[in-house]
């Protein structure tokens, strides 16, 4: 029959080695979950930067083609208009300009706003 009094320090010894190494592979197993961590958000972020860009322009692509739709339809009224009518030709062009300064307007401020989001302002 063995005896473990014969060596005390020695099974201490291998107690200490065997519970630095656990806590060793602890620390080490908890420092490669803090970088795999870091890296799936830093990845994240690209993602969600690329996704921000591309719904921006197809949002301003969606507002240009709206306005275009809009001019050419404009454009197709004042000639039918101007068929019926040439003393409100001139109230009409007015009200195209107005309304193509008023899209103008709004490309300008949403184009802004949209910087101002970019630059994390908001």
């Amino acid at each position: 029959m063995p005896t473990t009094t014969a060596h005390p320090q020695s099974a201490v010894d291998e107690a200490v080695r065997i519970a630095a190494d656990g806590s060793r592979r602890t620390v080490e197993s908890a420092q490669a979950a803090v970088q795999a961590t870091r890296t799936y958000l830093d990845q994240v972020n690209q993602v969600s930067g690329e996704l921000f860009k591309i719904w921006a322009a197809t949002a301003d692509a969606a507002l240009q083609s709206a306005f275009d739709y809009q001019n050419a339809a404009f454009a197709n009224g004042q000639a039918g208009f101007e068929i019926w009518t040439s003393s409100s030709k001139d109230g009409l062009r007015r009200w195209v300009e107005l309304t193509h300064q008023t899209q103008a307007t709004t490309r300008k401020a949403y184009q802004a706003n949209l910087k101002l989001f970019e630059s994390g302002a908001c």
